[in-house]
C-alpha cells in the first residue's frame, strides 16, 4: 500500500474540557508525522479556549452540543457543509459519535479515521475502542490509536498555551479581589461535570479552613451557576477565600492555574489543565466505574497526589506511574492536608 501523505487534517473531539485537553497530543502526533500539513480542530464552544494560541493548529471550528433523536441528521449535514468547503484530506474522529462519522463522510474527506463504535461504517479506517477498560491513561490510549494506524507516536504530554500578558492581567484582577500573593495560592475546585465525581462539600469546607490556617490563599473556582454553592461552602469554612466562580474565561483560568502553587479538586477539566501547565495537582477521585478510574484519568505527569477509594484492591496491582498514590476507604480533610503539606514543601 502506498504511504498516505496528508496536507490538510481535521481533528474532531467535541466532548468535555478534560477529554479535549488530553487529546491535544493528537495534534502533536499528526504534525510530527505530516510536518507539511495544515491542522484544524473541531470542538465544542466550551473547550475551544484550550486550543487557542497553539502554533500547530491553524483553525478552530466550534459546534453546538448535538441534539438528540430527530435533529442528529440535520447537525451532521450542517457540519459536513463546513468541512467540505475546507477540502480536508484526513479526518480523525477521537470521540465516537454518529453525527461526526456521518459528517466527515458527507464532507467527502478521503481518509476518515476513528474508533469502531457508533456507526463506524462511515469511516475508512477504524480501531477497536478499549478505553472503557481503563487499562492505561487516556494519553497512552491516544498514542496506541495512532500506532495502530501505522503512525509514529512517541511519548508526549498535553500542552496548554497561556497568552502573553494573560498572567499579569489575572494577577491584577485577583489582587483587586483581595488575593494575597505573599501566601501560596491554592486553587480549589469542588465541582465537576458529573455530580458522582463530587467529594463531600463539608470536607471541602474543612479543607479550605485548614488551608487558610496553614497560611495559604484559597481561590475556589467553578461556573457562574455554581457561585451560590461555592459561597455557601466558603461561609461554612469560616475562612478567608475568594469565590472565583464564573470570574474567568477558559483562557484566564489557564493563567490562574499557571500562577497557582497547587490545584486541589475532583476529577475534572481544570485538573487536567493544571497538570498540563506544570502545576502540582491533588486529585480526589470519587466515581467507582472502571472507565472513570484514575488509571485512565489521573493528572498526567509526575509529582501529583491522588486519592481514590479502592475497596480492598491493592494500588500496586492497578497503577504504575510516577507520583503519589494514596488509597483509603474514607478520605478526610486531614488526610488530604497531609499531602498538601508535602506537595507545597517539596520542589516540583
Amino acid at each position: 500500500m502506498k504511504k498516505f501523505i496528508s496536507t490538510n487534517i481535521v481533528i474532531l473531539r467535541t466532548d468535555r474540557i478534560g477529554e479535549v485537553m488530553l487529546s491535544t497530543v493528537a495534534a502533536d502526533i499528526l504534525k510530527r508525522n505530516f510536518p507539511q500539513a495544515k491542522i484544524s480542530f473541531v470542538t465544542s464552544k466550551m473547550s475551544a479556549g484550550l486550543l487557542r494560541g497553539r502554533e500547530d493548529i491553524q483553525e478552530i471550528l466550534t459546534v453546538e452540543p448535538f441534539a438528540p433523536r430527530s435533529a442528529w441528521l440535520r447537525d451532521a449535514i450542517r457540519l459536513a457543509r463546513r468541512l467540505r468547503e475546507r477540502n480536508f484530506d484526513l479526518a480523525v474522529v477521537l470521540n465516537p459519535h454518529r453525527v461526526l462519522h456521518i459528517a466527515v463522510c458527507l464532507a467527502g474527506i478521503a481518509q476518515r479515521w476513528g474508533y469502531r463504535r457508533k456507526w463506524p461504517f462511515f469511516l475508512t479506517r477504524s480501531v477497536e475502542d478499549h478505553r472503557g477498560q481503563a487499562e492505561c491513561h487516556e494519553v497512552e490510549y491516544a498514542r496506541q490509536f495512532f500506532q495502530a494506524l501505522g503512525l509514529k507516536a512517541d511519548e508526549m504530554s498535553p500542552r496548554l498555551n497561556v497568552e502573553d500578558g494573560m498572567e499579569e492581567m489575572v494577577r491584577a484582577n485577583l489582587e483587586e479581589h483581595g488575593v494575597d500573593f505573599a501566601r501560596p495560592v491554592v486553587v480549589v475546585h469542588p465541582c465537576a461535570s458529573n455530580p458522582l465525581k463530587f467529594w463531600s462539600s463539608s470536607k471541602y469546607a474543612a479543607l479550605i479552613r485548614e488551608l487558610n490556617m496553614r497560611g495559604c490563599q484559597p481561590v475556589v473556582i467553578g461556573t457562574a451557576d455554581e457561585y451560590t454553592m461555592i459561597s455557601d461552602l466558603i461561609t461554612a469554612s469560616g475562612a478567608r477565600a475568594l469565590n472565583a466562580a464564573g470570574m474567568f474565561t477558559l483562557e484566564e483560568l489557564a493563567a490562574l492555574l499557571k500562577i497557582a502553587r497547587l490545584f486541589i479538586g475532583n476529577d475534572s477539566g481544570p485538573m487536567h489543565m493544571a497538570a498540563a501547565l506544570g502545576t502540582r495537582v491533588l486529585a480526589i477521585f470519587s466515581k467507582k466505574e472502571p472507565g472513570s478510574h484514575p488509571v485512565r484519568w489521573r493528572p498526567w505527569g509526575a509529582g501529583h497526589a491522588i486519592f481514590h477509594e479502592l475497596h480492598g484492591q491493592a494500588p500496586c496491582q492497578l497503577l504504575n506511574f510516577s507520583g503519589y498514590y494514596i488509597a483509603q476507604d474514607e478520605i478526610s480533610a486531614a488526610d488530604v492536608m497531609t499531602s498538601v503539606d508535602q506537595l507545597l514543601n517539596e520542589r516540583p
